[in-house]
């Protein structure tokens, strides 16, 4: 009996959702981060995209090991909830800061 109630996990959807929209809010901010730092040093290009990469795969290397005591499971529906769709969330943001900062910097 123990050992059948052992392979269900129980989750509250409310609570899922409250860690995919705080997910959603660290990775818009550290895109915000990284697209000022990328414009600041004036990165270019491949450049600029692969340094916003490097950092967005750390933060989510991150909040599945720190944060979540790499059990992510408990946390969220699946892995790629953290490694995919939290990147992707701020990417539009990351490039508007980017050339905003690039252009200010450098242009300017």
């Amino acid at each position: 009996s123990d050992e059948a109630q052992g392979k269900y996990l129980v989750v509250n959807a409310q609570n899922i959702a409250h860690n995919a929209r705080v997910n959603t809010h660290i990775f818009i901010f550290l895109s915000i981060v990284s697209g000022i730092s990328c414009g600041i040093l004036g990165l270019t290009g491949v450049q600029g995209f692969a340094a916003h990469l490097v950092c967005m795969l750390i933060a989510a290397g991150t909040i599945a090991t720190v944060k979540c005591e790499r059990r992510v499971a408990l946390y969220f529906p699946s892995l790629d909830k953290v490694l995919i769709d939290g990147p992707n969330a701020g990417f539009g943001t990351f490039v508007l800061f980017w050339t905003l900062s690039y252009n200010c910097c450098h242009l300017y």
